[in-house]
């Protein structure tokens, strides 16, 4: 599934849109300190029901960061 995610310099996920695969590009982040990246959610499955879909993308936000190096990818956040 394509996704967009804003996330800060760290790479912790402030919000994640997804979009279908022939979608345009969205704009970019509105606050400063924000970065906009395209992620491929691979486990993530397009559920009928909207709350489990919220529920899921939570959990990616929860879960999840960015790591950015030649394209940006999801990585399990550090144990605190």
């Amino acid at each position: 599934m394509r996704a967009f995610v804003i996330h800060d310099t760290a790479g912790y996920i402030r919000a994640v849109v997804t979009a279908p695969p022939d979608a345009p590009p969205l704009a970019g982040p509105a606050q400063p300190g924000e970065l906009l990246s395209e992620v491929e959610l691979e486990d993530y499955r397009s559920e009928t029901d909207d709350q489990e879909r919220l529920e899921s993308l939570l959990r990616v936000a929860q879960d999840f960061r960015v790591e950015l190096e030649q394209n940006a990818r999801l990585v399990p956040k550090p144990e605190a």
